[in-house]
């Protein structure tokens, strides 16, 4: 089951390209500390890594928008990963479709 991130974000110029639209790059690096968080607050090592990455792209983020993974975290031949979805705050995977879906493995 899909459960939401304990905290949303707001994305800033920073994370945006020439386009400003959000970098393709930081989905990734942010939905890692979500998969981190979600790791700790279960009783898993937070010293984890990712490697490998999936990331699927339906709509862009700009800059200002406020977002929270939704993700499931899960363990594959003794590793950890997660499967997510990227959501605006304030919407459920059943009440909006993602932005963004990511599958991420990690060692």
């Amino acid at each position: 089951e899909l459960v939401a991130d304990s905290q949303p974000f707001v994305f800033g110029l920073r994370h945006t390209d020439s386009n400003q639209h959000v970098n393709s790059l930081a989905y990734p690096r942010l939905f890692e500390e979500a998969v981190v968080r979600r790791l700790a607050a279960r009783g898993r090592s937070a010293a984890v890594l990712a490697t490998e990455v999936d990331c699927s792209y339906r709509k862009p983020c700009f800059a200002g928008d406020v977002m929270r993974f939704w993700l499931q975290a899960f363990v594959l031949e003794g590793e950890p990963g997660a499967v997510g979805v990227l959501l605006p705050e304030g919407t459920t995977p059943t009440t909006h479709k993602p932005h963004t879906f990511v599958r991420m493995l990690l060692r």
